[in-house]
This record gives structure tokens, C-alpha cells and sequence, in this order.
């Protein structure tokens, strides 16, 4: 899938999810309001849920690391005085 598609609909279902619960404490338990707060905090997390599995599936995996490998800049600084790049010796 489109990496931007996938952005945007975690977007969407973090807006969702984060505006239920805040909305959530100031409604009371037994009005109908509440219960469809609690069921947009549910399809919200479902949905970030189904997002977050899909990009994890889709997106390629980080290349992998080699176990002895060795970082060259590291081991041979470039102005060592027996470097071949010429100059006075």
C-alpha cells in the first residue's frame, strides 16, 4: 500500500480514537451519548489497529546488518601519514 494512504488513515483513526476519550469523562454513563462515544473509542482502536498490522505487512523489511562487518572510515583515518594520496612523507 501506498505509504501516505497509510499515514493518513492512522491519522484519522488517532483523531477518532483521542476525541473519544477526551470527550468520554463528560458524558454521563447512562445516556445514549456515552454509548456512542465508547463505540467510536472501540472502532477507533480497531481501526489504528488494522492500519498499524497492514503498513507492518506491507512496507519492506530494514536491510539486515552484517555480523563482522566492518565500518572503514572508522578503522583507517584518511589523513594517516601512510595514506597514498601523495603529498610530503
Amino acid at each position: 500500500m501506498d505509504p501516505l494512504l497509510l499515514r493518513g488513515a492512522f491519522r484519522l483513526g488517532f483523531v477518532i480514537l483521542l476525541l473519544g476519550l477526551v470527550i468520554l469523562p463528560f458524558e454521563a454513563p447512562s445516556s445514549a451519548e456515552f454509548v456512542a462515544t465508547v463505540m467510536a473509542v472501540i472502532v477507533g482502536a480497531i481501526f489504528v489497529g488494522i492500519v498499524a498490522v497492514l503498513a507492518r505487512s506491507t512496507l519492506p523489511p530494514p536491510p539486515r546488518r552484517a555480523q563482522n562487518s566492518v565500518d572503514k572510515g572508522t578503522v583507517k583515518e584518511y589523513n594517516d601519514p601512510d595514506s597514498r594520496s601523495g603529498g610530503d612523507r
